[in-house]
């Protein structure tokens, strides 16, 4: 063999291995579509779970409760924020939601348009689940001083 036959048996060599590069970065690309879909279902049961944390945070604080209308009680300022800002999170991940759960036919173009789009979101729905956690943790510590104050000014009425 020749000097130029090994050269380009190395370059061939070099070619094939790029090749197969390629396509396992396809394929994954594509497996991570289904990846997709999960994140999808995952957030869709976050979005649930904070809704029924905002019905309830409103039930809790209700001012029309009976015991609290004999005490002249408006909603909790802080309780209020909480559920304001869950709100607006819930909002933003609905809207993520909404586009990416349709699901596109495997050779619509669109779809690898979606991914990409989907990529580019990964970090905003992270920073949105942070946030919806904390403001969680806020919302239940609130709730928990409502109730407290309640309690303790129902113990003052009963003592005087």
């Amino acid at each position: 063999m020749s000097g130029l036959e090994i050269l380009g048996a190395i370059a061939s060599s070099i070619a094939l291995v790029q090749a197969v590069k390629g396509t396992l970065k396809a394929v994954d690309f594509l497996r991570e579509n289904s990846e997709m879909k999960k994140e999808c279902s995952s957030l869709r049961r976050e979005i649930l779970m904070i809704e029924c944390f905002i019905m309830q945070a409103q039930q809790q604080t209700d001012p029309m409760i009976p015991t609290e209308r004999l005490m002249g009680s408006t909603g909790h300022p802080l309780v209020s924020l909480a559920v304001d800002e869950l709100e607006g999170i819930l909002n933003e991940l609905s809207q993520i939601a909404e586009k990416y759960s349709h699901s596109r036919k495997a050779r619509d173009p669109k779809r690898y348009t979606d991914k990409i789009k989907w990529f580019s979101e990964i970090g905003k729905i992270e920073e949105l689940r942070e946030r919806a956690q904390a403001i969680k943790s806020n919302l239940h510590m609130a709730i928990t001083f409502r109730v407290s104050s309640m309690v303790d000014r129902g113990n003052m009425r009963q003592e005087a």
